[in-house]
């Protein structure tokens, strides 16, 4: 008894040691990565997404085959050209990173854009297809396949990149098609449409955003056709019922401009918001939306955001303009947003170095060689300005992917190329607020991960999460938990990420990568943690164990997924126990007495 009663003891002392810093600002941890691609052509993430147990979807597109997580799938053939057509990887793993089913294509063009699951764990997928001329001059059909070997062929399609159509199609928690969708340019599938950005709501419905070059026919009881004003790109935004992928109503911008594209896309309370850029031809034209608003873009660059209700009809329009009147230089680029604390805040990337962006309040500027990352809050009621931040390197960052935290922070994924070749040396990434991730050495691109504060934008951390002697992009990424999940696309010979050892051997030209990150924090616990919980884990009876159990109202438990395991109100007993844990590291999560919030974490053995 005096030998277990010592190892309790050291437990105790490495728990308590390793586990027990403040919780604000967080600690992203690195978890793990897995990458995937084959030795031929382009290889590249797409989009990650979770449900509600735990477990994680992967999007990507490949090139001949792909090997991911020690599965191959086997794509299209090359076409006339000495390249290989693009395929669709779509993996379902459980949060341990077992392979649960795939879904794939193997003939013509299926480019993946955004993946989205629904409450009972049925996955929705939109992507864009064509078809391909093959070595025979013959031109071929693309299609998807799902978990069973089900194939769905797109027939009529063109080959070449303007006649893109876009497909959006609905799969069971078991990976089994229950529809298919083809949103085209008309029965001749003619002209582009494809799509930019995908939500679902608590009821299934899915939110849809798109671009289109002449028009778009939507799928419906009664087929919806919508026409831009002439030949040149414009934007559509769409409601689907997600039983049945039927078309409930779908609205556009005028159209008649060089560019409109809705990239950013998220749900809120009382409405949808759409974010996204336009640049308008020299004679300036104006962009209506819906029957009463209207905007005019500047000729570089303007981004837009526009809030609608649940049926489509828009609230607010706000736009701010690139400072740059030199079409050639402007450039905002929008990529994300997310709703948090009353604020909708836009993340991408924008040019400092031609004139800025302008706010109602300030202009975002800077001396850099090309484009400058940028948060920008606004109010969820009328779109007004609250905040605007840059984040700086010498040469190019963009912020890509935007996620909630369940700390409470925003949380950002990006690229920082640090330096252009020899003409614009290497130098640091600056997030603001001290908060710096430092970088001597010449790179094409490398990745981070960084928090800020959704009340100003004051940064709170960052973290290289993939470094290279080659090019670095990031994707997308997605919360669950206490877990962002990133995806990126590397064409090093070796990434290697911030935690000693680890690193990824690049299969082919280009591959894609998926991250784990774990933010040291417990579930619903956002203030400063002013002491540690006293506590232990029992190697007799394989518990934990939360000592001096009447300093708290409650105790809680959660896994490193965000998941609670275990709850009690705490009592005058010295100590509370959960029992029979697998092994892994948990999150103790008490309210104390006096109401302070504390958190730490534990591991089983």
């Amino acid at each position: 008894m005096r030998k277990i009663y010592t190892t309790l003891c050291i437990v105790l002392v490495i728990a308590t040691s390793a586990f027990s810093a403040p919780i604000l600002p967080p600690s992203a941890s690195f978890m793990w990565a897995l990458g995937g691609g084959g030795a031929s052509g382009r290889d590249d993430a797409a989009d990650v997404t979770t449900d509600g147990n735990g477990n994680i979807f992967i999007a990507a597109s490949f090139s001949g085959s792909a090997t991911f997580n020690g599965l191959t799938v086997n794509g299209a053939a090359k076409g006339s050209g000495q390249n290989f057509d693009k395929s669709l990887l779509i993996r379902k793993m459980s949060p341990s990173r077992t392979n649960l089913w795939s879904i794939y294509s193997n003939v013509g063009v299926f480019v993946p854009v955004a993946i989205a699951t629904t409450k009972d764990g049925s996955l929705i997928v939109t992507g864009s297809v064509r078809a391909v001329v093959n070595t025979a001059g013959q031109t071929t059909t693309a299609n998807i396949v799902d978990a069973a070997g089900t194939v769905t062929t797109f027939s009529g399609l063109g080959s070449g990149s303007v006649f893109v159509q876009t497909v959006v199609a609905k799969f069971n928690p078991n990976g089994i098609v229950q529809w298919v969708k083809e949103i085209n340019s008309s029965a001749t599938k003619d002209s582009l449409v494809e799509p930019s950005a995908m939500v679902v709501d608590a009821s299934d419905n899915i939110y849809l955003t798109g671009v289109f070059a002449k028009t778009a026919l939507f799928q419906a009881a009664t087929p919806i056709s919508i026409s831009s004003n002439d030949s040149l790109q414009a934007a559509f935004f769409a409601k689907l019922d997600g039983a049945t992928g039927n078309a409930l109503w779908v609205r556009t911008t005028s159209g008649g401009i060089i560019t409109e594209n809705f990239k950013g896309l998220a749900l809120g309370s009382d409405g949808v918001f759409v974010a996204g850029t336009a640049k308008n031809k020299a004679t300036p034209v104006v962009v209506n939306v819906g029957p009463t608003y209207s905007f005019t873009p500047s000729i570089s660059t303007s981004l837009f955001l526009i809030k609608t209700d649940f049926d489509g009809m828009p609230i607010f329009v706000q736009s701010r303009a690139s400072l740059s009147k030199n079409a050639a230089n402007g450039d905002i680029r929008v990529k994300e947003i997310v709703v948090k604390d009353g604020k909708v805040i836009v993340g991408g990337s924008f040019r400092g170095d031609y004139g800025g962006f302008q706010f109602t309040s300030q202009t975002l500027s800077s001396a850099s060689a090309a484009l400058n990352g940028f948060l920008a809050a606004f109010n969820v009621t009328d779109g007004t300005d609250v905040w605007q931040k840059a984040i700086i390197a010498p040469a190019i960052t963009e912020i890509i992917g935007l996620a909630n935290g369940f700390d409470g922070k925003i949380w950002a994924h990006g690229t920082t190329y640090n330096a252009l070749g020899t003409s614009i040396p290497a130098g640091d990434c600056a997030f603001g607020n001290g908060v710096v991730l430092t970088d001597a050495t010449n790179k094409f691109g490398d990745l981070f991960l960084a928090s800020f504060a959704p009340s100003d934008g004051s940064a709170g951390e960052a973290h290289w999460t993939g470094k290279g002697t080659g090019s670095e992009t990031a994707n997308a990424m997605a919360a669950s938990g206490s877990n962002m999940y990133l995806a990126s696309t590397s064409n090093s010979s070796t990434l290697s990420f911030e935690t000693p050892g680890n690193s990824y051997t690049n299969l082919g030209s280009f591959d894609f990568v998926f991250q784990d990150y774990n933010i040291a924090a417990a579930v619903g616990l956002d203030q400063v943690r002013t002491d540690a919980v006293s506590s232990y884990f029992d190697l007799a009876s394989r518990s934990v164990v939360v000592k001096n159990a009447g300093e708290y109202s409650s105790v809680s438990l959660f896994d490193l997924t965000g998941r609670k395991v275990g709850t009690s109100k705490a009592s005058n007993a010295d100590e509370i126990r959960f029992n029979n844990l697998q092994q892994g590291v948990y999150v103790i999560g008490a309210t104390k007495l006096n109401g302070n919030r504390v958190s730490v974490k534990v591991a089983v053995q």
